[in-house]
């Protein structure tokens, strides 16, 4: 039984340079194969934001970049300087062009408002110096994130001005360093702005909202309703006290004494008031969506 055993089944002669040559050829193959797959393109770094900003706030901003990185890693290029440098380089003949591509964060007094609106296209105010009063005792500005209007990543430079005016974010680093902090928005990297609007502006609405959101990096919910039924909805959620559901901006309807306590006005577009959620979380973002619509209707 065993002899015959031993006639079929002969027992194989590998020696150890055999061996190696078989792994070598399995690895070849493999790598073949392995190169044979299709490869994802590495994910590219976000353009490299610049900053110009204040000596004043170097301390806390410097913190503020440094948390804002660790979660989103972002790109970012900083530079402190003086406030005479600064004004010196915004009153320069190249100021437009020095200042398109960047963030500035200094007091907004110290720069003319025409300089300003013909350079920058946002200004988000995170702090007053604790030293608010000038020696005439005039109040002085606060101290503003200008976003340049023509900055490569504008959803990420927005982002980080709101980052830095949030109270749960920069505005703490800024507190320990003896600034006055500002009301900001609640942080959230993409915001969503609930709006009731009347029917009327959907045509222009519609348009002009696309464009900011993708500046901003923010959703826009529209909700179309005319004046009958945006004041009873207001009105079943204000007795409700569920005041978190109420929309963050009433766009394009008269006044009505029935929802008063509950919004306040931030301006007009054309002839109808714009109105805010006094329990709303971004407020600020309210009013530059109406600041942006102002400038475009």
């Amino acid at each position: 039984m065993n002899q015959e055993f031993n006639t079929v089944f002969k027992t194989p002669k590998f020696t150890g340079v055999t061996l190696s040559l078989l792994s070598m050829f399995v690895l070849a193959a493999m790598f073949v194969v392995w190169e044979k797959f299709p490869k994802e393109p590495p994910i590219p770094l976000s353009p490299k934001i610049k900053l110009l900003c204040d000596q004043r706030l170097k301390v806390p901003v410097e913190r503020i970049i440094r948390s804002y990185k660790n979660e989103y890693n972002t790109n970012f290029e900083i530079e402190f300087l003086d406030l005479s440098d600064l004004k010196e380089i915004f009153q320069g003949n190249s100021a437009e062009e020095s200042f398109s591509q960047v963030v500035l964060m200094a007091e907004v007094s110290e720069f003319s408002e025409a300089d300003i609106d013909r350079i920058f296209h946002e200004k988000v105010p995170f702090a007053f110096s604790a030293n608010s009063k000038r020696q005439r005792g005039t109040p002085s500005g606060p101290f503003v994130c200008l976003i340049g209007k023509k900055i490569v990543n504008a959803e990420e430079a927005i982002s980080l001005a709101r980052y830095i005016s949030a109270p749960s974010r920069g505005q703490y680093y800024l507190a320990e360093e003896s600034f006055i902090g500002v009301d900001g928005d609640r942080w959230e990297k993409k915001p969503i702005i609930s709006i009731f609007s009347n029917p009327k502006l959907k045509h222009k609405l519609s348009q002009i909202s696309e464009t900011f959101t993708k500046r901003e990096g923010t959703v826009l919910e529209i909700t179309y309703k005319d004046f009958i039924e945006m004041n009873a909805t207001i009105s079943l959620i204000a007795k409700s006290e569920a005041l978190e559901y109420l929309p963050d901006l009433l766009i394009g309807y008269e006044l009505s004494q029935n929802f008063m306590h509950t919004f306040e006005s931030i301006g007009k577009l054309g002839n109808t008031e714009c109105l805010t959620s006094a329990h709303g979380k971004h407020k600020m973002t309210c009013k530059r969506l109406l600041n942006y619509h102002q400038k475009k209707f």
